[in-house]
């Protein structure tokens, strides 16, 4: 099941209201269901104020089983169930009551008839408004392209999930949860690096390893440069200068999500990987050079642009079951590889294992910006 982040204060609701919910769909649905359930169950309980505070466990469970029931058509003819009377004694309310909570949950949720979004992938792979799409002005139907236009029609969140890929399907609507909590560690890691980043450009500390990277001759030219062309700088100064391990020792301590971002920068590492191929749910799969380590990695730009085999120096952090990066990446090409080789000495796989990571971070970085290889 995935994990989905709620408010500490409705955790304990959320846990009641899913384990009814789990419980019946293993008994009378199916896995995704369940996960469906979960997903309706975690956006109500993040609403302010949330709805599921009023009423016992039960009914909102009822509620949230209702609505999707209906939305996918499990009553009546041809449905799981005679009817969604049936499901309601099934669990155990009254009909009024599913009636009236599955109400609540559509409208709180807005789920329109047939929404795509809470379809099980049963009913999705039935319903052909999932899968048109608009090619070169032409309207096409997605389950008849081949399999690689499939799958990046998927990374672009165009359809559903694969349909030439069985494990795509069971994996459909894991995608939106993990997207979400990438996001929110996203944020916090942002809010974090640019408060940092402000203390390194004051201090100088961020301008003076500009001009040792090459990004400007000078410091007066670095203090002219967009903050995103000075990223490898700031990224250098930030975790060469151990920042986030001194702002996870200061008093007041820091809580919550602040603390575990914190943690995972302050034992950032850095390394050389291959991309092995996607992920199936999202993101990328790479390989460590180092130790030939698998390592599941979030990325929205680099799961659209990095093709499989390509290698990238970055400095990565795990604040969650994947990795992220810090927001600096370089392809390593061959002129790359060159520049660094020149600098450390050495073969490849020296580079690889190199034990003074700050010089082989400072190395890649500068022949990454020489040769513009910086994503």
């Amino acid at each position: 099941m995935t994990r989905y982040r709620v408010p500490k204060a409705m955790e304990p609701i959320f846990n009641a209201v899913t384990t009814i919910t789990d419980e019946f769909c293993r008994a009378h649905l199916d896995d995704h269901y369940g996960e469906l359930a979960r997903k309706a169950a975690a956006i109500l309980a993040r609403k302010s104020p949330s709805p599921l505070v009023k009423g016992n466990a039960k009914s909102w469970a009822g509620g949230i089983l209702y609505a999707l029931a209906k939305v996918n058509h499990l009553g009546g003819d041809g449905g799981v169930f005679s009817s969604l009377g049936e499901m309601c004694d099934l669990i155990g309310i009254g009909r009024s009551t599913g009636l009236a909570k599955g109400g609540e949950v559509v409208a709180a949720l807005k789920i329109r008839p047939l929404d795509t979004k809470w379809l099980h992938p049963d009913v999705l792979a039935d319903d052909p408004r999932a899968w048109f799409l608009d090619v070169g002005g032409m309207i096409v139907d997605a389950r008849q392209l081949p399999p690689d236009m499939q799958q990046q029609a998927y990374r672009l969140g165009l359809i559903p999930f694969v349909p030439s890929d069985a494990d795509s399907r069971k994996v459909a609507g894991e995608r939106d949860a993990v997207l979400a909590e990438y996001q929110r560690w996203r944020r916090h890691n942002t809010d974090i690096q640019t408060a940092l980043a402000a203390d390194v450009m004051i201090d100088g500390t961020a301008i003076k390893l500009a001009v040792r990277l090459g990004i400007a001759k000078t410091p007066a030219a670095a203090l002219g440069v967009a903050l995103e062309k000075l990223a490898p700088a700031l990224d250098l100064a930030i975790y060469g200068g151990k920042l986030p391990e001194q702002l996870l020792t200061a008093r007041p301590a820091p809580k919550g999500q602040r603390a575990t971002m914190l943690k995972a920068m302050a034992t950032a590492t850095f390394s050389l990987f291959e991309v092995i191929d996607l992920h199936l749910v999202a993101g990328v799969r790479l390989r460590d050079l180092r130790d030939d380590a698998e390592m599941w990695l979030m990325d929205a730009g680099l799961e659209l642009s990095a093709p499989k085999g390509i290698t990238l120096a970055m400095r990565v952090i795990k604040p969650a079951d994947f990795a992220m990066t810090t927001g600096v990446s370089i392809r390593m090409t061959d002129a790359v590889w060159a520049a660094v080789e020149k600098t450390i000495g050495g073969t490849r796989a020296d580079i690889v294992r190199h034990g003074d990571r700050d010089q082989l971070v400072e190395a890649i970085y500068r022949a990454g910006v020489k040769a513009k290889t910086v994503l």
